[in-house]
């Protein structure tokens, strides 16, 4: 995915939320598709590849972002994303592929995360150091 802008994802049930960050992203020159649900965002991520989603971690009807991101690593397993929540209780993520955000967010802090993890390198594992016997 190393073709023109960094396609984004933005998942969130609160629409104010969802044009602020469309608009962010749309004027920092970035591809944005928003959603409101998992479902939709489900639907999408089986269809289409992101270089990054935005996640609300608590979105409406009781739905867990988390869960929809760990869904889509099952066909995307490099995906990356973005958490945002107005709680920061109990997150686990992969420090790899994931960064966090708290609500309220300033527009440079989105953007810079946004960069920050799209050019994000996993980091090596501790077992995947080659070693000659010899």
């Amino acid at each position: 995915m190393d073709e023109g802008p960094p396609r984004i994802l933005v998942v969130d049930d609160d629409p104010q939320v969802r044009d602020m960050l469309t608009g962010i992203l749309a004027d920092e020159g970035l591809s944005v598709t928003a959603v409101a649900d998992g479902t939709a965002a489900t639907a999408l991520l089986d269809t289409r590849k992101f270089s990054l989603v935005i996640m609300d971690v608590r979105l409406g009807l009781g739905q867990d972002g988390r869960e929809v991101i760990e869904r889509a690593r099952l066909t995307q397993p490099k995906l990356k994303s973005l958490y945002i929540s107005g709680g920061t209780a109990g997150l686990a993520y992969n420090p790899d592929l994931d960064g966090f955000i708290s609500k309220p967010f300033r527009k440079r802090e989105v953007i810079g995360c946004v960069w920050e993890l799209h050019y994000r390198e996993p980091r090596r594992q501790a077992g995947a150091i080659a070693t000659s016997a010899g």
